[in-house]
């Protein structure tokens, strides 16, 4: 049986590589023919297509030729074309590289907002609760006074007067928790912020093990206090830097301490597991759980469950989230309620790499 002949035209900045071609294709059973595209014959395809295209949708036909060939604007169909798209895609990277400036720009500009709005924004906060103090302290000292003048039995004024006075004061506890809380909100923010567009190098190679430890020593006190049992298995080094990797076990560490059983003392393992290129971290504790329509909500920024039963503001495993997935790495849950959870992270592999040491 004859070998099929196949015919295509190549590019003229690519007709070095005809010949390569012609030969892969002879070792698929086909006979070959090309032809060389010069420049002029690309701009006068380009204006054919054009033209064939057009006359082609306004007749409702198909694009293709009815001789099975591509009109390539030569005036004779071929089976294959190799154009060259070598200045195209030079043009698309040189748009893709200014496109990653302006990101990076952005990603500065936002940090240095970041930064600014936490110091503007924590300045009222002060002046207020510095202000309420003081008029607390000088009604107190108002009636006081007013008390030590007066001769004779205290009288109903007097102590209507005290009374106001103990309530301005506890207004004044309520105003000064809600100026610390707003303070520790924008705190979150900022701490988010930088784990979103704070620099990180993804070369850098940190022994996990050492992070954890950190992380753990971090919590000494939350640890003693709740008589919690965190034990650490030997852990890989893994491509990040220290001081994020310590965050996000530290992160994980005082989650699982905070949402602790009520009947039971805490117990938190962290192990490892290697496998192809991808170490995956569990941090597992037996806590309260967490049911499983709210695997994926506990990721999200201020995000709180439990409401005002339990202190914290709903940052840390959405800071521990763009950690990870900043060094191309993934979080997730698998939980049990009233049994406890297990929180799963991975990150790249780095056995044989250069240990980095803390800064």
């Amino acid at each position: 049986m004859p070998a099929r002949l196949l015919k295509f035209l190549i590019a003229e900045s690519l007709a070095e590589e005809a010949p390569r071609i012609a030969e892969l294709l002879g070792q698929g059973g086909y006979e070959t023919e090309w032809n060389i595209q010069t420049k002029d014959q690309t701009k006068d395809q380009t204006k054919d297509q054009t033209k064939y295209q057009t006359k082609d949708r306004a007749e409702g036909r198909n694009e293709s030729r009815t001789d099975g060939g591509i009109d390539a604007g030569t005036g004779e169909p071929w089976d294959l074309l190799f154009p060259d798209y070598r200045q195209q895609l030079r043009a698309i990277n040189e748009e893709l590289r200014e496109k990653v400036k302006q990101l990076e720009r952005s990603n500065a500009d936002l940090e240095q907002f970041a930064w600014a709005a936490s110091h503007d924004l924590k300045e009222p906060l002060r002046t207020i609760s510095g202000y309420t103090q003081l008029l607390i302290r000088s009604r107190a000292k108002n009636i006081e006074g007013a008390a030590k003048g007066k001769e004779g039995p205290i009288g109903n004024d007097d102590i209507e007067a005290r009374n106001q006075s103990t309530e301005a004061a506890e207004f004044a506890r309520y105003i000064q928790q809600g100026v610390e809380r707003m303070g520790a909100l924008i705190d979150a923010l900022l701490a988010y912020s930088r784990a979103m567009h704070q620099p990180l190098g993804p070369d850098r190679v940190t022994d996990a093990q050492s992070a954890a430890r950190e992380a753990a020593e971090t919590l000494g006190a939350a640890i003693e206090e709740s008589s919690a049992t965190v034990s650490i298995d030997r852990l890989p080094p893994v491509c990040a830097e220290a001081a994020p990797l310590v965050q996000i076990f530290q992160n994980l560490l005082a989650n699982a301490l905070k949402y602790r059983h009520p009947k039971r003392a805490p117990t938190v393992h962290v192990s490892a597991v290697t496998r192809a290129g991808e170490v995956r971290f569990s941090v597992r504790d037996n806590g309260i759980g967490i049911a499983s329509e709210h695997y994926n909500r506990v990721f999200d920024v201020f995000r709180r469950l439990h409401g005002e039963d339990y202190e914290g503001l709903g940052i840390g495993l959405a800071i521990c989230k763009r950690l990870v997935e900043r060094y191309g790495g993934r979080i997730w849950l698998d939980s049990e309620l009233g049994a406890g959870s297990t929180f799963y992270f991975t990150l790249r592999a780095a056995e044989k790499a250069r240990v980095a040491g803390r800064s």
